[in-house]
């Protein structure tokens, strides 16, 4: 090569525009731009725009890119990363960057080929890094508002050419990408790990550091104690993003992989290591090259939430999730049950009933929105009971999916459904979607073998095995098909108003049944996108308004599905909370509604504290659930946790006095079931909202124990908003002016049927309007559906039909913060 680095020690190494990912063609010439070296000089080249704010480095030991928030720089030799300095916390992530070839590693000439869990790092023979390379080519960018930097390597025996681009934007973040490229003249291949950056740490005393954990919907742990995990296994690490944060400095970074083609790889991080591996091997032949995901890079003053919202924005570009149906956005609660036949065998705990059409009499005793059924299927009818086992096992599904005979069959839970609705509840399928048991027809017939997982070794057995499950391949196209039609017929069948797919999202496993025709065994994600996707079709296409959801959240599941199931108790909010929008997990109805109040998330358990935060949280639900997470308010007392949800023209501010100390994941009992619950003791404890006090007018909160509402004192200090509380838990409605009023009818006594509930219908908050307000008034299940007007009167006739249970009675509107509560019916006396 003429005029540049010709791979040889030594050679000059020139410098030329950088015009993008791998700019130079493989093997081609690498031109010279001609720019001056020597000092720190404007990233504008000279003559042109005024200087921008970021500079370029260039001096005889270092090239790199400076902003007002970081300096990212390179030793010039070899290109090794040797500073990611955060200018405003005055902290260098690289304490010992001597040691190492950051920002990347490319192994090659493996020992074997790669396998699950394999590191690369023990199975390659070759590993290149820029400190076993050579830096042929230095590049500096002309966009003269964001000039980037580019590095070009090569290793030593001129096979490999890597191709590294660094390109700084505003508050401190930067995208890094990187090309692989076979300049060789024999095909080989590569696992890559980009970024990989080693001994490196947040502020003096790395065991200090935080990490984001994201396991399901997430929380916070020491850095040293996350091992990381792969992608798209919800149980080790359910997005593309990662952050760690030191406390004491206020140093943070954040790395977003932007990856819309959701590849194949696996965090590792331990502090002082962060690595993202990609697998398995990628063959490239002679000319080839691999383009990596890029990676935003972010340095900055905080904690983990400014690289959540980052990711939130480009993930909603890059994935358009899915849109929830309206009545989904109104849902105040999700939890399971099983059906049992009246006088059958049944699974402990089961709602025994006579029919599918007793289904009512669960939501009328239990009023929980949204309920989720297993056990319908008929291959449940009876327990399996190997010769020797006792006690018996419960199948809980058998894949088949044909409803149950003994029953009533579809006819009855379509009945069952109806009426449910007719409360104004609604209803979900559980439906498995890993497992088949071998008493199915799909087993009896030789599908459930075809369609298994196979391990390399050619066996189909699984964490299941021993309760007489095959393990479906979400890739197998067959089983795809035959999921995605029953859930559509158990939809179309029953009118039910959606499905959740138990168990995805929770594994990841590498299948090796030639039946299948992968084109390598590490297939998991894309057929899991792929299974999901018909599921999702064929049962909107039978109901538009179905939702869908897994057993464990993954992010790419959100163009898909609407939510999945979640079971971490986190201090901190879930970060999925804040870094995806649309997508919401729903919790286990064990975790409790204390939690679920502080996650911003629906729960759902018959509980009358989990009743009283659905009638609490009413006024602002939207803002709780679908709102954007502001930063936290601080409370005076250690154990009471506060998080801020911002509405249209309010803001929602909800505390509680936890229970417990633990800084990270609240503990468990015995049982393994959350032990979050209120702390025994009271006192006034102060909140500080920061940023918010100019806009706030009015403040009235909510005590959740007692429902009782009244207008709070609130304080200004500065810019912040201070307000004091006696309760240990609550909601505050901290209101912007102009907000809608609160509208109340107050509490409902319990009331016979056939008798008149009288409603008195009031404002609580200021009304900046004249006259009475318009709002609705609406009880389903008791047939009442009627415009009033706030202030003023009303009536809830009891019909003498009405069966005896709770019924939701709720007071809403466009011009109004609504209210809602049960009204128990009994029987007349």
């Amino acid at each position: 090569m003429s005029n540049a680095g010709d791979g040889n020690p030594g050679s000059e190494i020139t410098r030329r525009r950088f015009l993008g990912l791998g700019a130079a063609a493989v093997g081609g010439a690498l031109t010279s731009a001609g720019w001056a070296s020597g000092g720190v000089q404007s990233g504008t080249p000279p003559g042109n725009a005024p200087e921008s704010p970021v500079t370029r480095i260039d001096t005889a030991d270092l090239v790199g890119v400076e902003t007002p928030e970081v300096r990212i720089a390179f030793e010039r030799k070899h290109g090794r990363l040797v500073s990611l300095y955060n200018r405003l916390t005055n902290d260098e992530y690289l304490k010992e960057p001597q040691k190492d070839g950051n920002p990347f590693r490319v192994y090659t000439n493996f020992i074997r080929p790669f396998e699950l869990g394999d590191d690369p790092a023990d199975m390659a023979r070759t590993a290149l890094d820029p400190a076993s390379c050579h830096l042929a080519a230095i590049e500096f960018g002309d966009d003269p508002n964001l000039p980037g930097l580019g590095l070009t390597y090569r290793d030593e025996a001129q096979h490999w050419q890597m191709h590294l681009g660094v390109k700084p934007s505003d508050g401190g973040s930067s995208e890094w990408t990187l090309e692989v490229f076979n300049i060789g003249t024999d095909a080989g291949s590569v696992i890559v790990d980009f970024p990989h950056f080693d001994r490196g740490w947040l502020g003096q005393v790395r065991q200090k550091n935080l990490a984001t954990v994201l396991e399901q919907a997430g929380h916070i742990a020491l850095a040293m104690d996350h091992p990381g995990g792969v992608y798209g296994n919800g149980g080790h690490w359910s997005m593309q993003w990662h952050c760690i944060f030191d406390p004491d400095s206020g140093s943070a970074l954040g790395l977003i992989i932007e990856d819309p083609d959701v590849r194949n790889k696996q965090l590792r991080e331990g502090c002082p290591s962060i690595r993202m591996i990609t697998f398995p091997e990628h063959r490239l032949l002679p000319e080839e090259r691999l383009s990596l995901p890029p990676v935003q890079l972010l340095l900055y003053r905080g904690d983990w939430r400014h690289t959540a919202r980052e990711y939130r924005k480009w993930f909603a570009l890059a994935f358009q999730p899915l849109e929830p149906p309206e009545w989904a956005r109104r849902s105040d609660s999700y939890t399971g049950g099983w059906f049992g036949k009246r006088g059958g065998a049944s699974m402990p705990g089961a709602t025994e009933m006579d029919s599918f059409r007793d289904l009512v009499r669960v939501y009328r005793a239990t009023p929980i929105d949204n309920q989720e059924f297993a056990f319908h299927d008929r291959g449940c009818q009876f327990p399996v009971s190997p010769p020797g086992v006792e006690p018996p096992r419960y199948v809980h599904t058998t894949g088949d999916n044909i409803l149950r005979e003994d029953l009533g069959g579809p006819d009855a839970l379509r009945d069952g459904v109806a009426a449910v609705h007719r409360l104004g509840f609604h209803f979900t399928f559980y439906v498995e979607g890993y497992i088949v048991h071998e008493t199915s027809e799909l087993a009896r017939d030789g599908r459930a073998a075809r369609w298994s997982v196979m391990h390399k070794n050619g066996t189909i057995t699984g964490n299941y095995t021993s309760q007489g499950f095959y393990h479906m391949c979400p890739g197998c196209v067959e089983w795809q098909d035959h999921l995605a039609g029953a859930c559509s017929r158990l939809i179309r069948e029953t009118g039910a108003d959606g499905l959740r797919l138990d168990s995805l999202g929770f594994y990841y496993l590498p299948c090796y049944n030639p039946a299948h025709k992968h084109p390598h065994p590490f297939v998991y994600n894309d057929g899991l996108r792929q299974l999901v996707d018909k599921v999702s079709r064929a049962v909107r296409a039978a109901n538009p308004n179905a939702v869908i959801t897994t057993e464990a959240p993954v992010d790419f599941l959100a163009s898909y599905a609407h939510g999945a199931l979640n079971s971490m108790c986190p201090r901190d909010i879930p970060p999925m909370r804040v870094a995806l929008a649309n997508y919401h997990p729903v919790l286990y109805g064990t975790a409790g509604a204390v939690w679920g109040s502080l996650s911003g998330y629906i729960g759902g358990t018959s509980g009358g504290m989990d009743i009283n935060w659905r009638c609490a949280r009413f006024p602002v639900d939207e803002a709780v659930v679908w709102g954007e997470v502001e930063d936290d308010p601080v409370a005076s007392e250690k154990r009471m946790i506060c998080r801020l949800f911002r509405g249209s023209d309010h803001w929602a501010l909800v505390g509680a006095r936890v229970d417990s100390d633990e800084p990270y994941l609240l503990p468990r009992g015995l049982d393994g079931q959350p032990t979050l619950g209120l702390d025994a003791a009271r006192g006034t404890a102060q909140v500080r909202a920061r940023g918010i006090a100019s806009e706030v007018e009015s403040a009235i909160a909510v005590d959740v124990e007692t429902l009782q509402a009244q207008p709070v004192a609130v304080e200004r200090d500065g810019d912040d908003l201070l307000l004091s509380t006696e309760s240990r838990w609550f909601v505050a409605i901290l209101r912007k002016r102009g907000c809608r009023p609160l509208a109340s009818f107050g509490e409902v006594p319990a009331v016979p049927v056939g008798e008149v509930l009288p409603i008195r219908l009031r404002v609580v908050s200021p009304h900046e309007g004249k006259g009475p307000l318009t709002a609705t008034l609406s009880a389903p299940g008791l047939g009442i559906h009627q415009e009033v007007r706030v202030p003023g009167t009303s009536e809830i006739h009891i019909p003498k039909d009405t069966p005896p249970g709770r019924y939701m009675v709720t007071l809403s509107g466009p011009s109004v913060l609504g209210h809602k509560r049960f009204v128990e019916v009994r029987p007349s006396a």
